[in-house]
This record gives structure tokens, sequence and C-alpha cells, in this order.
């Protein structure tokens, strides 16, 4: 059972990005949306990066109906399945970034994250989900705590940059 865990921890993993571009007169959002997942395997990866770019169709969509109140939820309709079905992605394979176990997890969006570096004590592929997930539920807990006007609006928001800009480095060791 050791033996199967050390592999595991060492195992590479793999990173796919994924693209859709948008069109207004089939659900409302215009331009391209992008994110990317990292999983055990490049099957995993890719359902995990189109389920993240279906999240992030959402949330643009939840943001413009507040932000420009001529939109309605309805010109939505179908943007998330739009954008896991029809999204363009590109995979590799994830080779463990770090000698040691340490990495750094940062967001640069000063509107909804003070610029605090968090780190996980883990690497590789499982170092990116699970740094992802911890940086995601701090910002949404920072902007719970600090109770802003509109504070809906602001996780909303929030969500989304850090869905699509959180970055997880695991340097080498040196």
């Amino acid at each position: 059972m050791f033996l199967l865990y050390t592999l595991l921890a060492h195992a590479e993993g793999a990173r796919c990005v994924a693209t859709w571009q948008a069109d207004a007169k089939a659900c409302g959002i215009e331009g391209s949306l992008m994110t990317s997942a990292t999983g055990p395997s490049m099957e995993a990866a890719e359902r995990l990066a189109r389920r993240r770019l279906g999240r992030v169709a959402e949330l643009t969509a939840e943001d413009l109906v507040e932000k420009v109140r001529s939109h309605t939820g309805s010109e939505f309709f179908g943007c998330a399945e739009n954008a896991r079905d029809e999204a363009n992605i590109s995979c590799s394979i994830e080779k463990a970034t770090s000698d040691g176990p340490f990495c750094f997890i940062t967001l640069d969006d000063p509107e909804c994250w003070d610029g605090t570096v968090l780190t996980i004590d883990d690497q590789g592929w499982r170092a990116v989900l699970a740094g992802r997930q911890m940086m995601c539920e701090a910002v949404d807990a920072r902007q719970v705590r600090l109770n802003y006007t509109h504070v809906d609006e602001r996780r909303t928001r929030c969500q989304e940059s850090c869905a699509i800009g959180a970055v997880v480095s695991c340097p080498p060791v040196r």
C-alpha cells in the first residue's frame, strides 16, 4: 500500500486549457472565455476543464445580468452547456514541477484579493487542484468577511476571477 501511494504521489498528471468563442446570437455572451484544469489523466483533466469552462460561462452570464440591467437571465440560457460542448481543448502531460512538496498560490486581482500568497504542501496536478480550491475559498470568505455593499455581486465576480486567474506555481527546490 505504501509503495502504491508513493508511486501515485510522483505520477505525472495532465493539464488542459479550454477555450470557447461565445456567439452573442446563440447565448448572449460575446467574446472568448478560457480556463484550465489539471487531473491525474488527460481524460480527467479534459472533463475538469470543460466543467470549469461551463462554470465560467455561468458566472459571466450572472455578472452581465447584474451589471447591464437590460440583460435578462433568459438571454444566457444554454451558455454553460454550449461552452462545455463546444470548447476547444488543448492538453499536455503535466510533469511534477518541483522536487519538494511546496507550492505558492496567487491571484492578481486587487478588487477580490489582498495579494497574500498562499502555500500548499503538495506537488504536481494535485497541488494545482487543491491550491485553486484553497484560493477560491479564501477569496469568497474574504468577500463575506468584508461585507461590502452588493456582496453577492462581488462574490460572483470574484469567484469568476478566481476560477480564471488563480495561479499555482511549484518551484524546484534549490
